[in-house]
């Protein structure tokens, strides 16, 4: 390979073009089969889960099976189905390997939908500790295919690792960001007095009502999806009988977001991150609380993990069900605990602190038809319930009368009250438990102006579809940001559809006229960069069938990025003609840039002509001067010749002969698993005189036996002169199509 290639390669591509890794879109909204929850004046559906008494789901019952009440009245059922979204048998996830693509999910593929809501604005350190622990082995273990995921921290925004995606590398980066916050409970334990004052009482409804915007912000975003979607709400509690004096805003925001839910097919499940709550004579007096953990969740000093299911539950208190849903809690007086008749007022106090902070727990869950998991040292079981719990559904339906959507007599919606029965006995069913008295259209209006539909698109965790947009984005350094110990830049370029823009005629001119507004997050949440402009396309009548073969090209504005982390790009293009608005995000992955660790700018695809004609070879490339596909587009047809160009930072170089050792590989995968793997190739140096960054090109002739589809490509880059095992070898990866022959497009 010519080394001036490369070093050419980073001038004129690198910096301005990237890797692609698109969400999942979500299909247009489908008033039929995919709406699960609908209020309207002419029918009222809702969804229902029935298990029996070990917890497993019945899926044989029919209508006559139920009864419907709402206020206390009877209604006929009038449509009734089963919905099963249980995974096909035998399909599993490859191994969690972090480091492998994920399969790119078609959203009529994705079966299961769930959002991990951290409350880390109050929680303690160990139950931080060990709910990361709990979504780790989920991540590993359960996550099944179909499933798409979401991981938030209440205490972020919609930050980079807070999207919706079916890759676990991401899911696990997100799991590690969640840190105890120094407003926390406390460092240890819950429980730092006998009973809270009134500060602890502001405090907590601040923390409160902030931890139910996340949740809200999230059920919100939940709502353009089909199906029945799922929240996981892993908290320490939270309160909600409060004195009038004090505040009502926790059961305000409550009341909002429950409403929310239910009109959205969300279920919220809940989970006490603190465990089973061991409350002893050391706790009244100031003390810590004690928590036993299962052997295989061995935790930090102060804790004791050897006893498996927990300890002895000292004098006063004995343990109910260590994983209670809402009619178990009710058995054991809605704490999971009992008191002795002998127990002290320090107790009773400490008792009542836990039976309180439960109660928004099991509250939220109830009225959403979810579970509350309390009192349970086995997160990870915890979870796995909730799991089964997605299996499937009922869902019934029925006419309401005409006085259900008459206002009261201050012109508020009036609520309505829910109870479903199941006639079968010893068996229990969860369902919505009301609705308010105003139809879906009402209250969950589609946005009417431009700037509501471009601002939905930009929050939306799913691609607007009504343009389609597909969005390049790469991290790459520069001579600056190596000289500083900074990053460097991240570039991005997006490649419109104008077949979906509406063009009209303009003085001899074919003319359309978008706004193309793009934003760059942080793994916080922060905003670091944001561009918004009109662009006027103008195309000659004899030339407009030609051109649009071509697509629109809009190169976009640069975001310096100063630390190495995960970011989010995302962009909106809106039509000023049609009104129609398309979105695309990306996750750019930035490497650190530290002396002697090896790390990789973004991937850049091209077609090209190589030296050799072999299928599946890599090869040195001849020339690049005649792509047969667009980098901003990569659709390469089988047994296309496809170039892959980067830059390596900070290589390790020998002692002796001053010179860094690299190994390249290229990798491809399809659906997650790897359908193609190149033979190890040193990367040549000739030329080269500055090795901080190290310019690469390799081609690969794809096999012709390849299936048009979805693919990743892979570039595992190794240090062969490093000898930290942990800093020796890393990765990038970028998507691409293949499609017939007769399908790909010119630049």
């Amino acid at each position: 390979m010519k080394a001036g290639f490369a070093l050419s390669l980073s001038a004129s591509l690198l910096l301005n073009v990237v890797a692609f890794a698109q969400s999942p879109s979500a299909p247009p909204a489908d008033p039929g089969d995919d709406e699960v929850v609908r209020i309207t004046s002419n029918l009222v559906q809702i969804d229902a889960v029935v298990t029996d008494r070990d917890g497993r789901q019945v899926t044989d019952l029919l209508p006559g099976d139920f009864e419907i009440y709402e206020n206390g009245k009877l209604q006929p059922i009038t449509n009734f189905s089963y919905v099963s979204v249980r995974p096909a048998s035998g399909q599993t996830l490859p191994p969690a390997a972090w480091n492998v693509p994920p399969p790119k999910l078609d959203p009529k593929q994705v079966s299961r939908t769930i959002v991990f809501v951290v409350d880390d604005l109050s929680m303690s350190f160990s139950s931080i500790y060990y709910s990361k622990a709990a979504l780790k082995r989920f991540i590993d273990t359960q996550m099944q295919p179909g499933d798409l995921v979401a991981i938030v921290r209440a205490s972020a925004g919609m930050g980079a690792l807070q999207q919706f995606t079916n890759d676990r590398r991401l899911l696990a980066a997100a799991v590690d960001r969640i840190v105890v916050r120094a407003s926390g409970s406390d460092l240890i334990g819950v429980f730092g007095s006998a009973g809270p004052d009134e500060v602890d009482l502001f405090r907590g409804t601040y923390y409160t009502v902030g931890m139910l915007g996340a949740v809200y912000q999230m059920v919100k975003k939940l709502r353009e999806l089909p199906g029945r979607k799922s929240v996981v709400l892993i908290s320490d509690g939270f309160r909600l009988n409060l004195p009038d004096e004090i505040d009502t805003r926790t059961q305000d925001a409550l009341r909002q977001l429950t409403d929310f839910a239910n009109r959205s097919s969300t279920v919220i499940h809940t989970m006490d991150a603190r465990g089973l709550a061991v409350v002893g004579r050391g706790a009244a007096a100031g003390g810590q609380r004690t928590r036993n953990r299962q052997p295989a969740l061995s935790g930090p000093s102060g804790f004791d993990a050897s006893t498996p299911g927990g300890s002895t539950i000292p004098d006063g208190f004995f343990r109910g069900d260590d994983i209670a849903d809402t009619p178990a809690l009710a058995a054991v007086d809605g704490n999971g605990f009992r008191r002795a008749p002998n127990a002290g007022d320090d107790f009773r106090r400490l008792s009542d602190e836990v039976f309180e902070t439960q109660g928004g727990l099991i509250d939220l869950a109830r009225t959403t038809g979810g579970l509350a998991i309390i009192n349970s040292n086995d997160l990870t079981g915890g979870l796995k319930r909730i799991m089964v719990d997605q299996q499937g559904y009922y869902l019934l339906a029925y006419t309401p009368s005409d006085e259900a959507f008459r206002p009261l007599k201050n012109g508020a919606p009036a609520f309505r009250k829910l109870k479903v029965k199941v006639k079968r006995k010893g068996l229990t069913i969860r369902t919505r438990t009301g609705y308010f008295g105003m139809s879906d259209d009402d209250i969950l209006p589609t946005p009417a102006t431009r700037e509501a539909r471009i601002a939905e698109a930009l929050t939306s965790p799913f691609n607007a579809e009504g343009i389609r947009v597909r969005l390049t984005s790469l991290f790459a350094s520069n001579e600056k940001a190596l000289q500083m110990q900074q990053s460097g830049i991240i570039k991005s370029v997006i490649q419109v559809e104008p077949r979906d823009l509406t063009f009209i005629d303009d003085n001899g001119w074919k003319k359309a006229t978008i706004e193309v507004v793009g934003v760059v997050f942080d793994d916080g949440g922060q905003l670091v960069g944001m561009d918004r402009r009109k662009h006027n396309i103008r195309i000659k009548p004899e030339m407009f069938d030609k051109e649009i073969e071509k697509g629109i090209r809009i190169e976009l504005f640069d975001v310096p990025v100063a630390k190495a982390g995960a970011y989010q790009s995302r962009v909106a293009v809106h039509d000023d003609s049609s009104n129609r608005v398309g979105s695309g995000n990306q996750f750019v992955e930035v490497f650190p840039l530290e002396r002697d660790q090896i790390s990789v700018s973004g991937l850049i695809l091209t077609g090209v002509i190589p030296e050799k004609s072999a299928s599946g070879q890599v090869v040195d490339l001849r020339e690049i001067n005649h792509p047969e596909a667009s980098y901003s587009i990569r659709e390469f047809q089988p047994g296309q010749g496809v170039a892959v160009g980067c830059f390596m930072y900070n290589p390790v170089l020998d002692a002796t002969t001053g010179q860094p050792r690299l190994n390249s590989q290229i990798r491809i995968f399809r659906d997650g698993r790897e359908v193609f793997t190149g033979t190890p190739r040193l990367v040549r140096t000739d030329g080269i005189t500055d090795f901080r960054y190290v310019g690469m090109g390799l081609a690969i002739v794809l096999p012709p036996d390849f299936e048009p589809g979805d693919y990743a490509l892979q570039l595992v880059v190794t240090d062969l002169n490093q000898t930290d095992a942990k800093r020796k070898t890393v990765s990038q990866w970028i998507d691409f199509t293949v499609v017939p022959a007769t399908t790909v497009k010119q630049p």
